[in-house]
């Protein structure tokens, strides 16, 4: 949780340096990406800790206290943000900035997709591979027990 908060900050920084320079964001585009992962993964951390087998066999409710605050300090950044975007930069700033965070989150999920793919492919022929090798041992077995058999 924290390595995400500072990749968040450090992005944040940037960004706000951008904005208040009267840059263009087109140049702080990977901060930004860096900025989408770190919020996405302390989603996923507080959604996992909600939804975990443990919290809900003992009855505890899963949400972290420590997620919510790193989540609403990311909320009043973004808010500041916002309002440093009106302020400093050309018009239209925000907007822009709006929407390569949304691409940054298609393409995201597009590459877990991807990857969820990728790894259910990877499990699916290592049950087959397993299978056939239970079968061609299981019958080799038998070859040669029924062999062992035959001598006696």
């Amino acid at each position: 949780m924290l390595a995400e908060m500072m990749a968040f900050n450090a992005g944040f920084k940037v960004v706000k340096q951008f904005v208040q320079n009267g840059k263009d964001i087109q140049g702080a585009l990977g901060n930004i990406a860096n900025m989408v992962g770190a919020e996405e993964a302390l989603r996923a951390k507080g959604d996992r800790k909600k939804n975990s087998a443990w919290s809900k066999l003992f009855g505890k409710s899963g949400s972290s206290f420590e997620e919510f605050q790193q989540l609403e300090s990311i909320k009043e950044q973004r808010k500041e943000l916002r309002s440093l975007c009106r302020l400093y930069a050309k018009p239209g700033t925000w907007d822009n900035f709006l929407k390569y965070e949304s691409q940054v989150r298609v393409q995201r999920k597009k590459e877990a997709q991807e990857r969820e793919k990728m790894i259910a492919g990877i499990i699916n022929w290592c049950t087959w591979s397993a299978l056939f090798l239970i079968v061609v041992g299981g019958t080799s077995g038998l070859v040669y027990f029924t062999l062992f058999l035959k001598t006696l």
